[in-house]
C-alpha cells in the first residue's frame, strides 16, 4: 500500500503552569496519516450515536458532568464506551506520545534553573511537536507534518512565534504547516488527544503519589499502542531529576557553542537563529541521529543479550 503523504498530529494540554493549586501540567497527542484519521472519524462517530453522546470529553466522562451525567453509577456502559474508543486508536495504529511536568518539583528548582527550562508548558509543547517531528524526518520529501490543537490552547496567540522556532529545530520543519486550531467538542481526533492528555496525568500523579495502586486501564492500552508501534515509549514524565537532567544536558550544549552566559532564553535563540545541530539527547529518542530501523535492531539485541542472561 502506498504510503499517506500527509502525518497529523492532534495534540491537547493539560494543567495550567500558572495556577499554584495546579500539580502537573503537559501536552499529549497521537500522530497518525489522514487517511487512517478519517477512518478514526468514521468508527468513533458511530461508537458515540450508538451511545447516545455528541462528543468524548475527559473531564465530563470521568466526573459524570455534561454528557455522561446520566451514567453515574453504570460502570458496564462506561468501560464499553471507553473499551470501543480504545479500539479505535489500535486499530489505525496511533502513535501515542505525550510529556508532562510535575509542578511541585519544578517549583523546588532554583531561580537559575527554573530559568533554563523557562515555561513548563512551552517545554512540554515543544516535546510534543518535537516526537513525531523525529519520527518523520528519515521520510520521504514529499511527506508533509501537520499539527492540530485545541482551540482553547494556551499558546494560540503565541503560535507564529513558535510555529518559526519549530520550523527552526527540525529538519521536518520545512514540510511543516502552520498549526492549526480546532473544537475538540466538534473534532474526533482531538477527542483521542484528550483521552491520552487525561490518562498521562493521571499516570503520573499515580507514580509520584501513589505508586503502589495499580495504573488505570486506559494508560496501559496507550502503552501498549506506543510499544507496538515505537521501539521506545514516548511519554517524557518531568521528574525533578529528568528536568536536571535536560538543564545539565542544556548548559553543555550552550557550552560547546560558546554560549556561556546566564541567560537561557537567549542561548536557545543564538543556537536556533544559527541552525547548530542541537543534541535532543533528553527527548524520549534513545539516540537522535540514529533511524528507528537502526534503533529497532538495536533494542532487538538488548533483549536477545538480556534473555541469554
Amino acid at each position: 500500500m502506498a504510503e499517506c503523504f500527509e502525518y497529523t498530529a492532534y495534540m491537547d494540554e493539560t494543567g495550567h503552569a500558572a495556577a499554584s493549586d495546579q500539580h502537573f501540567c503537559g501536552m499529549a497527542g497521537f500522530l497518525a496519516t489522514t487517511d487512517r484519521w478519517q477512518l478514526l472519524e468514521t468508527k468513533w462517530k458511530e461508537t458515540l450515536k450508538r451511545f447516545n453522546v455528541d462528543y468524548m470529553h475527559m473531564k465530563e466522562f470521568g466526573s459524570f458532568t455534561g454528557v455522561f451525567k446520566a451514567w453515574k453509577g453504570d460502570e458496564s456502559k462506561r468501560k464499553r464506551f471507553y473499551g470501543e474508543l480504545l479500539a479505535h486508536l489500535r486499530e489505525i495504529r496511533a502513535i501515542p506520545f505525550g510529556a508532562i511536568y510535575s509542578l511541585d518539583a519544578y517549583r523546588k528548582l532554583s531561580d537559575e534553573d527554573r530559568a533554563a527550562i523557562n515555561d513548563p508548558y512551552l517545554k512540554s509543547l515543544c516535546d510534543c511537536v518535537g516526537i513525531p517531528a523525529r519520527l518523520l524526518e528519515d521520510k520521504p520529501p514529499e511527506i508533509k507534518y501537520n499539527v492540530v490543537f485545541g482551540e482553547q490552547t494556551e499558546f494560540r496567540h503565541r503560535a507564529t512565534k513558535i510555529y518559526e522556532l519549530f520550523k527552526s529545530m527540525y529538519r521536518v520543519g520545512e514540510r511543516m504547516r502552520y498549526p492549526d486550531f480546532k473544537d475538540m467538542r466538534e473534532f474526533v481526533p482531538l477527542q483521542a488527544a484528550d483521552m491520552i492528555a487525561y490518562e498521562l496525568y493521571k499516570e503520573f500523579d499515580r507514580q509520584l503519589y501513589a505508586p503502589t495502586r495499580k495504573p488505570r486501564y486506559g494508560y496501559g492500552q496507550m502503552l501498549r499502542m506506543a510499544e507496538r508501534t515505537l521501539p521506545y515509549v514516548p511519554f517524557i514524565f518531568y521528574t525533578e531529576a529528568r528536568m536536571r537532567q535536560f538543564i545539565n544536558a542544556l548548559r553543555s550544549e550552550l557550552a560547546r557553542f560558546g554560549v556561556s552566559h546566564g541567560n537561557f532564553a537567549q542561548g536557545w535563540k543564538e543556537l536556533y537563529e544559527a541552525k547548530r545541530p542541537f543534541n535532543l539527547e533528553v527527548l524520549p529518542l534513545p539516540n537522535p541521529h540514529e533511524s528507528l530501523t537502526e534503533q529497532l535492531k538495536r533494542r532487538m539485541k538488548h533483549e536477545n543479550h538480556k534473555n541469554r542472561d
